[in-house]
């Protein structure tokens, strides 16, 4: 007889594997894991169990940057509330609200549809509140209101009853999109418009908080503005429900309520609901209100079908927006002069034209035109965008040829690229040909200047120098010695393989010099040898690795998102200055960073890390590789092997990111803050900054000034050779295939040694405690090497094992 699993051991192995997946940073795996403990909790009849895993994977994963899963999750938990028939509550509405605003406007269509799910799940558990919880639109109006949405805003906050904030609100919209002799235009319309809700308690806590918050209203009737004391007196007859008053009182401020011709059928509907009247007459009136300012039109308006551009699309449906809600149909044509039919097809249709129009350059196209292979298609065109982006010049045949090879490695084998699909191609893309005249790629001294003029000045107004920062990267090839041997050894260097081995470096630094942001160093091996048995949490720079040793966008913004953290836990905003290249994504969302571009080829006369900040970070370590290949030949000066060639070929990744690291610990506040100023970030202008005091050693290098310069130009992103492996990856992921396993490359050979024994390390310490205290060493650290001596004492201590008498009996084995 088979026994059945049980179900708490199957949960439990599901969610050990969860945690190694998040541990693994397999997200994928991790949000598959996530859906199968939901399974299983609905199963074993946990619904509250089930609800609270979707909780915790939404935030983990979108707290690791993986939005579209955890958008994916969002949207099974706003259907679940339904379907498991979860009761609201305050708490649900405040998870609610917390995913709401980390998904952000840049989610809008996936908000508004986990919106809109979990707007019914309200109505249906409170049928009371027919448009949903007035909880949720509290938050949500909240949300809408600190992304400066204020037409969403609106109309949430008129389903709630929140008629403080709801107040607040207009007031700031008043002030930052009104006219002086609005103020009055903007609570009347919200007032009637939430009576026609049948929400009176919103229309009067939000008049009462209005009058009291608006600094240009007297907070006691009867009020300057006409229109203020007709709501006032409004909200006092609605509870008497005499239809005598109501008809005087509107009779009574009719030159008023004609400043808005909506407030007629705002009346009409009120008349109904509170007075049961039939709607009053409608009389075409001048329109003047400010919402309807942005609709004026002619009279005669031709009503005719004509095709609109997606340019033209897209205004009518932001126009659409901003009337107020439950606006019909037929009176939206009527506003906006379109057919009543083009307006239901725009509306039905507002997803998939707001993609096109944001994919697309102009939107002057009339209809979205889809080549014989869409897939083929959108690669090219993102193989384009990112190889002009670098400055290389492609022509029709190279287009042809990229074209079929991109198609072969997504699969399609018979794809052929003609003249006549280029052309259609290149219509699509509205893409020309130019001639290049000039060097245009060259330093642009003109757009430095302009952006110092326009841009920089108010960088420095807005920004403390502490709190400007700027970021570059370099290659550095950090086995590379000399065109010559050092003068007094006569080693060439002619052939060295690894003389050219590289690694890039990131700088960062702030304005005063008062902050050298640790390094980030890329490598070509993720674990190299010379990594056994230390910790890289530990590591004097941030390290990561790809087999080309490149900076990458994923490397960089992950870089960010630490940085944007630690700034948060400190209520710290600062300004990052960084150049255009292809590995600085603009699309990173970042609350305490604000990342300031440069504009196209001008680093090498604005950027302050180019004006020689890079250079003396490479010159102090040249300085330490040279010293470090001196002292190795000289203390083997009988071994005719120990050439410069061999000494640099066994440095490895360990002794550069130290060496590195040193260096940049030498960088002076004064060389960092000339160099910015130099850039125009000052208005001191200081002498050339020095590279650094090169000491005679160094001199005795031939070709010195060369050696300084090896790696100026050393790559340190991907330029072009990877460029199509990244636009199929990205096509085949839009498949939902599975992405390309990237080799890790083992670095190349290199002399391991042991690690460090406690014992040795105590010897070291003995030995620098008997330097520091020799005569002319007064000024020694004395007072930090205790620490280090008491930490190494420590360690030594809980290595040593205890001993009983019959080990001294044992004879020793050991050599001496």
């Amino acid at each position: 007889m088979m026994v059945r699993p049980d179900p708490i051991n199957m949960v439990n192995r599901v969610r050990r594997t969860l945690n190694n997946a998040i541990r693994d940073e397999n997200f994928y795996m991790a949000h598959q894991l996530y859906k199968s403990l939901y399974s299983r909790y609905i199963s074993m009849h946990n619904k509250d169990a089930a609800i609270m895993t979707l909780q915790e994977g939404i935030i983990v994963l979108y707290d690791n940057h993986q939005v579209g899963i955890a958008t994916d999750l969002a949207q099974l938990f706003a259907k679940s509330l339904s379907t498991q028939h979860i009761v609201p509550s305050e708490q649900m509405f405040d998870f609610i609200r917390d995913i709401f605003r980390k998904f952000g406007p840049s989610l809008s269509a996936e908000r508004d549809t986990m919106l809109n799910t979990i707007i019914q799940w309200t109505i249906e558990h409170c049928p009371e509140y027919s448009m949903g919880h007035p909880g949720l639109h509290k938050r949500i109006g909240y949300i809408y209101w600190s992304e400066a949405n204020f037409e969403l805003a609106q109309h949430h906050y008129l389903r709630s009853t929140d008629g403080l904030a709801f107040a607040a609100m207009l007031v700031e919209m008043h002030k930052t999109r009104g006219l002086k002799y609005e103020v009055d235009l903007f609570i009347t319309q919200v007032v009637l418009q939430g009576l026609c809700m049948r929400n009176t308690s919103i229309a009067q806590s939000t008049f009462q908080s209005y009058t009291k918050l608006h600094p240009a209203i007297n907070d006691e009737p009867p009020y300057i503005l006409p229109l203020l004391n007709f709501i006032c007196y409004l909200l006092k007859i609605l509870d008497g429900g005499k239809l005598k008053t109501y008809i005087v009182l509107c009779e009574q401020y009719q030159s008023s309520l004609i400043r808005d011709p909506s407030y007629t059928e705002y009346l009409d509907k009120i008349g109904q609901i509170f007075f049961h009247v039939k709607p009053f007459e409608r009389r075409p009136r001048q329109q003047h209100g400010f919402l309807e300012r942005e609709f004026q039109r002619d009279n005669t308006c031709n009503m005719s079908r004509k095709d609109l551009s997606l340019k033209e699309k897209i205004a009518i449906l932001d126009k659409v927006k901003s009337l107020p809600p439950g606006t019909s149909q037929r009176k939206i044509a009527e506003k906006l002069c379109v057919p009543k039919s083009t307006v239901a097809k725009l509306l039905k249709e507002e997803v998939i034209l707001r993609e096109n129009f944001n994919s697309t350059q102009t939107g002057n196209q009339k209809r979205k035109r889809e080549g014989k292979d869409p897939e083929v298609d959108e690669a090219l065109s993102e193989w384009f965008s990112l190889i002009t982006s670098r400055g290389v010049r492609v022509s029709g045949p190279m287009l042809k040829c990229k074209a079929e090879e991109l198609s072969r490695k997504i699969g399609n084998n018979q794809f052929i690229a003609t003249d006549g699909w280029l052309s259609r191609w290149k219509n699509r893309h509205e893409i020309k040909f130019k001639r290049v005249h000039g060097e245009k790629a060259s330093a642009d001294e003109s757009a430095s200047n302009d952006w110092k003029v326009d841009r920089l000045k108010i960088i420095l107004n807005d920004f403390s120098p502490d709190n400007i920062f700027n970021a570059d990267e370099t290659g550095l090839y950090y086995r590379a010695t000399p065109d010559g041997s050092l003068c007094f050894k006569k080693e060439v260097l002619s052939g060295s393989k690894k003389a050219m081995d590289r690694i890039t470096v990131l700088l960062c630094v702030n304005m005063t010099g008062s902050e050298k942001r640790k390094l980030l160093v890329v490598g070509k091996s993720l674990k190299p040898r010379c990594f056994k048995n230390m910790s890289i949490n530990k590591m004097p720079v941030h390290y990561h690795a790809n087999k080309n040793a490149w900076m990458t966008s994923t490397i960089f913004s992950n870089w960010l998102y630490e940085w944007d953290k630690e700034l948060q836990a400190k209520s710290r905003s600062i300004l990052l200055l960084i150049d255009n290249c292809a590995a600085h994504p603009k699309n990173v969302q970042l609350k305490n960073i604000t990342l300031e571009f440069l504009p196209p080829n001008t680093t090498s006369l604005i950027q302050p890390l180019d004006m020689g900040i890079i250079k003396n970070l490479k010159v102090k370590y040249r300085m330490k590789l040279v010293h470090f290949i001196l002292e190795n030949i000289e203390e083997n000066l009988l071994d005719q092997s120990a050439t410069a060639n061999q000494i640099s070929g066994k440095i490895n990744i360990l002794q550069a990111i130290q060496f590195v690291s040193e260096s940049w610990r030498e960088v002076s506040c004064s060389t960092i803050m000339n160099c910015f100023a130099h850039c125009g970030f000052s208005n001191f202008i200081g002498p050339q900054p020095e590279l650094t005091e090169l000491d005679e050693q160094y001199f005795f290098v031939q070709n010195h000034k060369e050696f300084e310069n090896i790696d100026e130009n050393a790559p340190c992103f991907d330029v072009n050779e990877e460029i199509c492996d990244v636009v199929v990856q990205n096509v085949l992921k839009k498949r939902k295939l599975e992405d390309y396993d990237e080799e890790e490359e083992e670095e190349e050979e290199e002399d391991t040694k042991p690690p460090v024994t406690a014992r040795e390390a105590k010897k070291c310490i003995d030995l620098l405690q008997k330097f520091f205290m020799q005569e002319g060493n007064e000024n020694s650290p004395c007072d930090k090497l205790e620490a280090c001596a008491h930490f190494v004492n420590q360690i030594h201590t809980k290595q040593l094992r205890q001993q009983t008498i019959t080990t001294f009996c044992i004879p020793s084995t050991s050599k001496y």
